[in-house]
């Protein structure tokens, strides 16, 4: 882009240069015709001159001469009159000549400055015109680059609306592939959800079932305690070791999916706390509240004693996974009824979203994030 732009400052500052230099390619034609103009002008005064002079000098002289002899006739034939006519002619010629002379020598060095005058001005008409073709060739190149970025740019886009047509119709593909197995079921393999660029929700139903088939367990039974959780308490700020641990659970799987609760993401181990949080942000619904369905990636509260994740919707009831639930992360089938509420941290919140998505249990792409 960096050229792109040192382009374009080339062309703005070839635009801003040509009318200057197409008026100082106009000034110097106009100088040089002036220029040349003079020059013809003098050179025709200093051959009029030339020509008068000779006239003048050759009519000075037969007028001396006619004067001298008339005079030398008058008187006779006398040798020294003779000798005066060829004296006077003499002198006078030289005299009137060298006078001319001296007069041609001054007007020639008028017309070499006049000449040397035109030759600078056509020289400067050459250099701006060779300024304004240069110009002109760097606007044209800069066009012709800033063309072909233009054309660049365009393919790029092109190429970038196929991907994400492409993109778009594989994550429909996966979510159809990922909502049978809801539908059926059946426990989904342990896929590393950090490369499968799934929507939110769907990357909170496959992590939590990941856990589920870890088969983690406290140990011993009833000690909150085990390697596993304590991995699920680096999700929340302030945990407590060997306290309840079904909001960790959930704090750890909402962090891990790149949804975490809680004021600035740091996570929440008491049940109460989390369902204030989720009606502050506009996230939560009740379960008597009949514009709202609980679907697959929400997190269903008993508040304010236990929480879990919704995998699937069957009628009435959820299919759920959950920490702590008989001393391990179980799964089991709940009643929509029996909660008190849901948490839905993907899609728009649900202040901004009234009578939101009632698909079951199934997962759709255009609300979730």
């Amino acid at each position: 882009m960096d050229q792109v732009h040192q382009l374009e400052s080339q062309r703005q500052a070839a635009l801003v240069q040509l009318p200057l230099l197409k008026q100082r390619a106009h000034d110097a034609l106009m100088l040089s015709q002036q220029a040349q103009k003079n020059y013809e002008i003098s050179q025709s005064k200093f051959q009029a001159v030339s020509n008068r002079l000779n006239l003048f000098t050759l009519h000075y002289i037969d007028t001396v001469q006619s004067v001298v002899w008339g005079q030398a006739n008058l008187e006779g034939e006398v040798p020294e009159l003779s000798q005066m006519a060829n004296s006077a002619s003499m002198q006078d010629t030289v005299l009137v000549y060298s006078q001319a002379k001296t007069l041609m020598n001054h007007m020639q060095s008028q017309l070499d400055q006049i000449k040397t005058l035109a030759v600078q001005a056509n020289q400067q008409k050459q250099n701006s015109e060779t300024a304004r073709n240069n110009a002109l060739l760097t606007k044209t190149a800069a066009d012709q680059a800033m063309q072909q970025q233009s054309q660049l740019l365009e393919a790029i886009r092109s190429s970038q609306s196929v991907i994400k047509s492409n993109v778009a119709a594989d994550q429909k593909a996966l979510a159809k592939t990922f909502n049978q197995l809801l539908d059926s079921g059946a426990d989904l393999p342990g896929v590393d959800v950090s490369t499968t660029g799934l929507p939110g929700a769907q990357r909170i139903v496959m992590l939590a079932l990941r856990e589920y088939q870890k088969g983690v367990r406290e140990s011993p039974d009833g000690s909150n305690l085990s390697p596993d959780i304590s991995r699920y308490l680096t999700a929340t700020s302030g945990a407590v070791r060997g306290a309840a641990w079904c909001a960790y659970f959930v704090s750890y799987i909402a962090r891990r999916a790149g949804l975490p609760i809680g004021p600035g993401g740091s996570g929440m181990g008491y049940v109460g706390s989390v369902n204030d949080w989720a009606q502050s942000q506009h996230r939560y619904f009740s379960s008597s509240d009949r514009r709202y369905l609980p679907q697959g990636g929400d997190i269903i509260m008993w508040s304010p004693n236990h929480i879990g994740i919704v995998i699937s919707r069957q009628g009435s009831s959820v299919t759920t996974v959950e920490g702590n639930a008989s001393n391990a992360v179980s799964k089991l089938r709940r009643s929509i009824s029996s909660a008190t509420g849901f948490l839905r941290l993907w899609g728009s919140p649900i202040g901004s979203n009234k009578g939101g998505s009632t698909n079951g249990g199934t997962v759709d792409l255009g609300n979730i994030s």
